[in-house]
């Protein structure tokens, strides 16, 4: 549970006050309620910067998690006859069709909460207990991100500026799930959105809405694929795409063959490393000689929690010397960071450059030799556990 008096306090006392309320009270009555448990629900998941929001249901109740700071955290527990309630409400403001609740659903709504605007994209599945929703939490003002708020060094700022500003190439950026994927390649986006060029986004689903990108939302069916959109894009006299992940051999090809007659091409991919990339390539039946020339730029990413500033405390634990005697913070938790110990994630980069010397390591199947041609995640992760940034125990999720 968020361990936050202030929070705890509210939303038990609106618990108790739905709870005052019987089956048989008529539904505006039980809606007005619900609405407001859902609007507190909402309001608290924002200020505490969550980025998603869990409805699950266990056995009798509902559970509320907020994930902060990419880890799920209980927020409260309401009796479970409200499920329903909710998920319906959330389902009319979506424009969901409340009678389907046997097939996975999604949506999106809009929320304005303290001056911010959040677009609130929610998907909703059938479990064996009843419907399971989830609320992801998207800021307007995300939209704008560019090249130089992310985190990037100067020396790293200088190399992506030179490869997205070039006339083609194929850009990819790697990582898990929720590792900040998406926020870096509309940074990458609205760095070059000049308006001198026709930018087309295929994304599944759109979750940056960006002004002067002509973006696409991948519909449900056979022709609305991504590699099938990306065929019908290239028609559309492009000078960038971004697709939003390459997911098969189809696609991996279109996007290579595009890059190389002239395009610049924009894509995620799920790998743990930057050579990774280029080895998921070859899994994908592409010609070594084709990534060779496409590929000009790999960034591999992780969103790591930093220690709060408040509480951090000196980590006394022996490490055999593995920090050359520097002290070494852990987290103790306080009001200021809701007790985790952790406050905010800082972005580290792995940034692979592919240079003609690179190309050609590549197209002799040599890519194991570009592990010295950048510095690495966990080097970088060591860095800011020396730092204080970040405990052992966080920097070895990701070392490890």
């Amino acid at each position: 549970m968020i361990n936050l008096k202030y929070y705890n306090e509210q939303s038990n006392s609106i618990c108790e006050t739905i709870a005052d309320y019987k089956v048989n009270y008529n539904n505006s009555i039980l809606n007005d309620k619900v609405e407001e448990i859902l609007d507190f629900i909402l309001k608290s998941a924002i200020e505490l910067n969550a980025s998603d929001i869990h409805l699950d249901l266990i056995s009798t109740s509902m559970t509320v998690k907020f994930r902060i700071d990419s880890l799920l955290r209980t927020f409260v527990v309401l009796d479970s006859r409200y499920s329903n309630q909710i998920i319906r409400f959330i389902k009319l403001k979506c424009n969901i069709d409340i009678s389907k609740t046997l097939h996975p659903l999604e949506g999106r709504f809009s929320l304005e909460v303290s001056k911010l605007s959040m677009d609130c994209r929610i998907s909703i599945i059938p479990t064996i207990k009843g419907e399971k929703l989830t609320i992801r939490l998207l800021n307007v003002k995300d939209y704008g991100w560019n090249v130089e708020q992310i985190g990037f060094n100067i020396e790293e700022l200088n190399i992506i500026k030179r490869k997205i500003n070039a006339l083609n190439g194929f850009i990819l950026i790697c990582g898990p799930t929720g590792s900040g994927k998406s926020t870096t390649l509309c940074a990458l986006i609205n760095e070059i959105n000049d308006g001198t060029k026709n930018i087309i986004t295929i994304e599944d689903p759109v979750e940056y809405f960006i002004d002067g990108v002509v973006q696409v939302n991948i519909a449900k069916g056979e022709n609305y694929r991504f590699s099938n959109m990306l065929k019908f894009s290239l028609r559309q006299d492009p000078d960038v795409l971004m697709i939003g992940e390459i997911r098969d051999q189809e696609t991996a090809d279109i996007s290579l063959k595009a890059s190389i007659t002239g395009h610049l091409v924009f894509s995620t991919i799920h790998t743990k490393s930057s050579i990774g990339v280029v080895e998921r390539l070859i899994d994908l039946e592409m010609q070594p000689y084709m990534v060779a020339d496409a590929v000009s730029l790999i960034i591999n990413q992780r969103l790591v929690r930093t220690l709060c500033n408040k509480c951090k405390t000196i980590d006394s634990s022996n490490y055999n010397n593995l920090f050359d005697g520097v002290p070494i913070y852990k987290p103790l938790g306080c009001q200021e960071c809701l007790g985790t110990g952790y406050k905010g994630r800082k972005a580290v980069f792995e940034i692979l450059e592919i240079t003609s010397d690179d190309s050609e390591l590549i197209r002799n199947k040599q890519w194991s030799k570009l592990e010295n041609k950048f510095i690495s995640l966990e080097t970088k992760i060591l860095d800011m556990i020396k730092r204080g940034d970040t405990s052992v125990e966080e920097g070895y999720r990701y070392i490890f």
